[in-house]
Protein backbone atom coordinates (compact mmCIF):
# COMPACT_ATOMS: atom_id res chain seq x y z
CA UNK A 1 0.00 0.00 0.00
CA UNK A 2 1.99 3.03 -1.04
CA UNK A 3 0.41 6.97 -1.51
CA UNK A 4 1.26 9.17 -3.98
CA UNK A 5 1.14 13.16 -3.59
CA UNK A 6 2.99 15.83 -4.85
CA UNK A 7 6.08 17.15 -2.51
CA UNK A 8 4.67 20.32 -1.84
CA UNK A 9 1.73 18.84 0.00
CA UNK A 10 3.46 15.82 1.50
CA UNK A 11 3.37 17.06 5.00
CA UNK A 12 0.09 17.04 4.83
CA UNK A 13 -0.44 13.39 4.10
CA UNK A 14 -1.39 11.61 7.61
CA UNK A 15 -0.10 8.25 5.82
CA UNK A 16 -1.03 6.60 9.74
CA UNK A 17 -4.29 7.53 9.05
CA UNK A 18 -5.27 6.85 5.94
CA UNK A 19 -3.38 3.06 5.72
CA UNK A 20 -5.55 2.34 9.12
CA UNK A 21 -9.28 3.28 7.04
CA UNK A 22 -8.03 1.80 3.70
CA UNK A 23 -6.87 -1.35 5.79
CA UNK A 24 -10.20 -1.15 7.91
CA UNK A 25 -12.12 -0.70 4.97
CA UNK A 26 -10.57 -3.77 3.46
CA UNK A 27 -11.11 -5.70 5.99
CA UNK A 28 -14.96 -4.76 6.39
CA UNK A 29 -15.78 -5.69 3.16
CA UNK A 30 -13.85 -8.79 3.20
CA UNK A 31 -16.18 -9.52 6.12
CA UNK A 32 -19.16 -8.87 4.49
CA UNK A 33 -18.71 -10.13 0.97
CA UNK A 34 -16.30 -12.85 1.64
CA UNK A 35 -13.36 -12.84 -0.45
CA UNK A 36 -10.39 -11.01 -0.04
CA UNK A 37 -8.56 -8.72 -1.47
CA UNK A 38 -7.45 -10.01 -4.90
CA UNK A 39 -5.07 -7.48 -5.59
CA UNK A 40 -0.99 -7.78 -4.92
CA UNK A 41 -1.09 -3.66 -4.45
CA UNK A 42 -3.57 -0.81 -3.39
CA UNK A 43 -1.88 2.72 -3.87
CA UNK A 44 -3.59 5.94 -3.69
CA UNK A 45 -2.40 9.22 -5.82
CA UNK A 46 -3.30 12.52 -4.94
CA UNK A 47 -3.52 14.73 -7.90
CA UNK A 48 -3.82 18.75 -8.56
CA UNK A 49 -5.91 18.68 -11.54
CA UNK A 50 -8.27 15.78 -11.47
CA UNK A 51 -11.48 16.38 -13.09
CA UNK A 52 -13.58 13.81 -10.99
CA UNK A 53 -13.50 13.76 -7.45
CA UNK A 54 -12.02 10.41 -7.26
CA UNK A 55 -11.53 7.52 -10.06
CA UNK A 56 -11.29 3.82 -8.77
CA UNK A 57 -8.74 1.62 -10.81
CA UNK A 58 -7.40 -1.97 -10.47
CA UNK A 59 -5.20 -1.50 -7.23
CA UNK A 60 -5.21 2.44 -7.38
CA UNK A 61 -7.30 5.13 -6.43
CA UNK A 62 -6.41 8.55 -7.77
CA UNK A 63 -7.96 11.69 -5.98
CA UNK A 64 -7.96 15.34 -6.52
CA UNK A 65 -5.71 16.47 -3.97
CA UNK A 66 -8.47 19.30 -2.92
CA UNK A 67 -10.66 16.62 -0.93
CA UNK A 68 -7.27 15.98 1.18
CA UNK A 69 -7.92 16.50 4.36
CA UNK A 70 -5.30 19.55 5.35
CA UNK A 71 -5.84 20.06 9.01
Amino acid sequence: MRIYARKSILADVDKEMMFRLTISGIRFYTEFFGPSYPFRKYDMIFTPEHNCGAMENVGCVTFNEKYMYRG
